[in-house]
C-alpha cells in the first residue's frame, strides 16, 4: 500500500524539486511565482474526521487535495512541528498496540504526502525515544533538530534550505527541552545556545539576515510564550512556525520584524506561508487553510481513500485484541439503569427519545467503523469505564445467559463464558447490519430513527438482553439516585437540574466535535458556549414534561 501511495503522489508533485539528502538543501527550478510552506502540528494521531461533526474537519485524502490544489500554481514544501504521531504525552497500557500502530502507518502516510521535515514534540516522545527512532527510520522521516545535543539518538539534520536563484530560506527546528520528560531533556539545547550555535552555522553556509531575498524560518515545539522571549532577542527571524502551546493565530502575530503562526486542531486547519519567488521578504504572505471534506475530490483518484479504510480496519482489530485483554472492573454492587427501566414509568419520554438521534447514537460509529475506538465510545454509550456500566464494546449488553452461568463450576464456567462471547459477537454483528445502507444519523427524520430503534428493541429481544448500555439514555442526561423513584433525598432546584445537563451535555457536545454550538472568537474557533444555540439544540432532545 505504502508503494501504491508513494507512486501516485510522485505523479503528483512538482518536478521541479531537488534535496540534496546528506545536508538537507531543496533546489528549486522553473518558473513559479510563489513557494507554498504548508505546515500542520498537534495532529494528535488523528488520519481522518471522526464521523461526530456535522462540518467535518482534517483528514489525509483531505489534505492531499489541498496540495494537489496548491501544486498547480506553487512550488510546495510540506513541514509539520510536532505532537504528531499520538493524542497524548501518556499512552494507556491497554491501548499501546492499536496507538503504536496508528502513530507509525500515520507517520508513513504523512511521508507519502510529501513532509519534508518534522521538528517532535512531547507527544510524539510517548511511546519512548527508541520508538520514535525507529519510527523515523522506518519511515524515512527527516528530523529537523537544530538544537540536537551529542547525546540524541535521532537521526536529524541541523539545518535546511530552500534556494532558488537569489531566494534562500533557511530552516531552523528547536524542541524546547522543557516540554519534554526529564529524561529526554538532556537530548536538547535551550535556545540561548542552539540559537548562537545555528546562526553562526548559517552564516558559513551563506545566510545574510540584510539580504532581503533570504529569509529566515525557525520551526518551533516550545510554545508561542516562549517564541515570543526568543524572536525578542534575535530579531533577524522572519517567521515562526510554532506548537505546544495550543495557541491559534488566523493571522500572523507579530513581534517587531517577527510573525509568529500556529494553527493547532488535528488538521482540521493547516497554515501556510506564501514566499514570493518574484518579489522579496516584504511581500510573502499568510494564509490559515481550512481542512474541509470537499477538497478530497480535488484529487481523483485519491490513494487516501484506499489507505483509511485499511487503517480503520487494522485499527478496528487491534483495539478489539486490546479489549479482549482487559482486566475485569470491580466488583458492581448495582448497574445502571438502562433506558428500558425508565419506559416503565415515562412511556411518553421514551417514546420521544426514541425519535431522537441519541437513542440510536451508537449507530454513528457503526456507521464510521469506530464502534471499537476507545476515545468514541464514552459520548455514544452510557457507563463506558465505569464499574456500574461496562468497559469492553462485548460487554455493552448483559444477556440472560450472563446471570444463567453464575454458579457453573470453573469448567463449565469457561465454557459459559465461550458461549456468552459467541452470542453477544451474533448479536453486534445483526445490529451493525441495521447502519450498513443508512445515511448520517442526524438528517434521518424521527420516523426512520424509529424503526431502525424498534428493529434493534426486537433484537435485544430474540437475544434476550437484560441489560443494554449502547447509544445516549436517560442517565447520560439525569442525574438519578440509585434509588430513584424510592429515595427521599433533597430534591435539586429546577436551575440546578437544567445545570447538571447543561454541563452533561458539553461533555460531549465540546467546541470540537459541536463547534456550531459556540460563538466564534477573533481568531475564528469556537470560543463561549452560545446559550441561545444551545438552548435550540436543547430544545429538540427534551423530552415532553411529566404528567
Amino acid at each position: 500500500m505504502r508503494l501504491f501511495l508513494l507512486s501516485a503522489l510522485l505523479l503528483l508533485s512538482s518536478c521541479h524539486l531537488f534535496k540534496d539528502s546528506d545536508e538537507g538543501k531543496i533546489s528549486l527550478s522553473g518558473d513559479k511565482k510563489n513557494l507554498s510552506i504548508l505546515f500542520s502540528h498537534n495532529i494528535n494521531g488523528e488520519t481522518h474526521p471522526c464521523g461526530c461533526r456535522h462540518f467535518p474537519l482534517g483528514g489525509l485524502p483531505q489534505v492531499a487535495g489541498l496540495m494537489q490544489e496548491i501544486k498547480k500554481e506553487n512550488h510546495l514544501i510540506y513541514i509539520d512541528s510536532g505532537d504528531a504521531l499520538f493524542p497524548s504525552s501518556g499512552i494507556p497500557d491497554t491501548m499501546a498496540k492499536s496507538l503504536a500502530f496508528q502513530a507509525s502507518n500515520l507517520a508513513g502516510a504523512l511521508k507519502d504526502l510529501g513532509l519534508y521535515f518534522m521538528v517532535p514534540g512531547d507527544q510524539d516522545f510517548a511511546l519512548g525515544v527508541e520508538f520514535l527512532k525507529k519510527t523515523v527510520i522506518e519511515k524515512e522521516i527527516p528530523l529537523l533538530l537544530s538544537n540536537a545535543t551529542a547525546a540524541n539518538p535521532l537521526p536529524h539534520k541541523k539545518w535546511a534550505q530552500i534556494k532558488r536563484g537569489q531566494h534562500n530560506v533557511f530552516l531552523l527546528g528547536y524542541v524546547a527541552p522543557d516540554t519534554l520528560k526529564p529524561d529526554e531533556r538532556p537530548f536538547f539545547y535551550g535556545h540561548e545556545t542552539f540559537l548562537k550555535t545555528a546562526l553562526a552555522l548559517l552564516k558559513e553556509k551563506g545566510y545574510d539576515q540584510k539580504n532581503p531575498f533570504h529569509r529566515l524560518i525557525i520551526v518551533s515545539h516550545s510554545g508561542m510564550e516562549n517564541d515570543q522571549k526568543m524572536v525578542e532577542k534575535y530579531p533577524q527571524i522572519n517567521w515562526v512556525i510554532g506548537a505546544h502551546s495550543q495557541s491559534f493565530t488566523k493571522f500572523p502575530k507579530t513581534s517587531g520584524n517577527t510573525q509568529l503562526v500556529q494553527v493547532l486542531s488535528r488538521n482540521h486547519y493547516m497554515g501556510e506561508i506564501i514566499i514570493s519567488l518574484n518579489g522579496n521578504r516584504t511581500q510573502d504572505k499568510y494564509q490559515l487553510r481550512e481542512i474541509r471534506d470537499e477538497l478530497r475530490t480535488k484529487l481523483s483518484p485519491n490513494p487516501y481513500e484506499a489507505f483509511i479504510q485499511k487503517h480503520k480496519s487494522k485499527m478496528s482489530e487491534l483495539q478489539m485484541l486490546e479489549q479482549s485483554l482487559m482486566e475485569p472492573q470491580g466488583t458492581k454492587d448495582y448497574l445502571y439503569s438502562t433506558a428500558n427501566s425508565c419506559l416503565e414509568c415515562h412511556q411518553t419520554q421514551a417514546n420521544f427519545w426514541g425519535g431522537t438521534a441519541h437513542s440510536i447514537a451508537l449507530g454513528t460509529l457503526f456507521h464510521a467503523k469506530e464502534e471499537n475506538n476507545q476515545a468514541c465510545i464514552g459520548c455514544h454509550t452510557l457507563g463506558h469505564n465505569d464499574p456500574h456500566g461496562f468497559q469492553k464494546l462485548s460487554d455493552i449488553v448483559k444477556l440472560r445467559e450472563d446471570d444463567e452461568g453464575m454458579g457453573a463450576d470453573e469448567k463449565n464456567k469457561s465454557q459459559e463464558d465461550k458461549k456468552l462471547e459467541t452470542l453477544k459477537k451474533q448479536y453486534l454483528t445483526e445490529v451493525k447490519k441495521l447502519f450498513v445502507h443508512t445515511k448520517d444519523i442526524r438528517e434521518m427524520s424521527s420516523d426512520k430513527i424509529k424503526v431502525i430503534k424498534k428493529k434493534w428493541d426486537q433484537l435485544d429481544d430474540t437475544h434476550k438482553v437484560d441489560f443494554n448500555f449502547a447509544n445516549v439514555q436517560c442517565l447520560n442526561c439525569h442525574g438519578q439516585h440509585v434509588d430513584h423513584p424510592f429515595d427521599n433525598g433533597a430534591r435539586p432546584t429546577a436551575q440546578a437540574r437544567r445545570d447538571d445537563i447543561q454541563n452533561r451535555c458539553l461533555k460531549c457536545h465540546n467546541p470540537d466535535q459541536s463547534p456550531e454550538w459556540y460563538n466564534r472568537d477573533k481568531r475564528g474557533l469556537p470560543g463561549k458556549l452560545n446559550k441561545e444555540k444551545f438552548m435550540g439544540f436543547y430544545q429538540k432532545v427534551s423530552c415532553p414534561k411529566i404528567d
